[in-house]
């Protein structure tokens, strides 16, 4: 569910600043106007699809999900609250973006899909909040929150990557910056920076190794060094090999 959200917001904030750098400035940093018309309809639907399908997912995380509606009770003083009223908001308001994108709502369109992106900011963030109000140092607000961020950025900016590539083979135009959509250098680079950052930062967490670190950080560090060795690595190898590729 964490992932999926994720990749739903970054898509749908992503999207929106590719669409504010194409009208802003008219095609700066390889965003062709065009090319972004006709990826609206799809990076909009692509977001809402992947947002519904974070919150199917999130029932499983219920003892009894037919009473499901009961966890918004509690908005006043639990962040899962919050994080679940704020996540339903993005999908209310990401079906609204999809059908003015569709309808051709004119100035209604880029209203939604602020709205939509801002409501999923709101909502990982609570996500944030989730761990952070457990008082471990290993979910703490800093580190959780980086984790998060960086999460979705990172998704979001490939999640586009994909959509303009597979418009473009739709299209049958061949590369996306020949069909004038949105150039894959732009969103390939901040794909492969902000997943290099995240994946160094994380690296870097396994400093806690070393004698006299805080009991609780080094705990945390011995099992991604022990037990989750093979899914560290894992991890770090097709990461690696991600930012590259793109």
């Amino acid at each position: 569910m964490l992932v999926l959200t994720q990749v739903a917001v970054g898509i749908s904030v992503v999207g929106l600043g590719v669409r504010t750098l194409a009208g802003g400035s008219g095609g700066a940093g390889g965003v062709g106007a065009d090319g972004v018309e006709a990826l609206r309809p799809v990076s909009a639907l692509v977001a809402l699809a992947v947002g519904l399908l974070a919150l199917g997912a999130s029932v499983l995380h219920l003892g009894r999900p037919a009473y499901a509606f009961r966890a918004v009770l509690g908005i006043r003083r639990s962040w899962l609250s919050r994080e679940i009223v704020a996540f339903a908001a993005f999908a209310a308001l990401a079906a609204a973006h999809g059908w003015a994108v569709l309808a051709d709502a004119g100035g209604a369109e880029p209203l939604f899909g602020a709205l939509a992106a801002g409501a999923g900011v709101v909502g990982v963030a609570c996500s944030a909040q989730v761990y952070a109000v457990t008082r471990r140092r290993w979910w703490s607000l800093p580190r959780t929150g980086c984790k998060f961020a960086l999460t979705t950025l990172a998704t979001g900016a490939a999640g586009m990557l994909v959509v303009a590539v597979a418009t473009s083979l739709a299209l049958g135009e061949g590369p996306a910056e020949r069909a004038g959509l949105v150039s894959g250098r732009p969103l390939g680079l901040l794909v492969a920076v902000t997943v290099t950052v995240k994946l160094a930062w994380e690296a870097g967490l396994l400093r806690h190794l070393r004698p006299g670190a805080p009991a609780e950080l080094q705990r945390s560090a011995l099992l991604l060094a022990g037990d989750l060795a093979a899914s560290t690595r894992w991890r770090g190898g097709l990461g690696s090999a991600g930012a590259l590729a793109a």
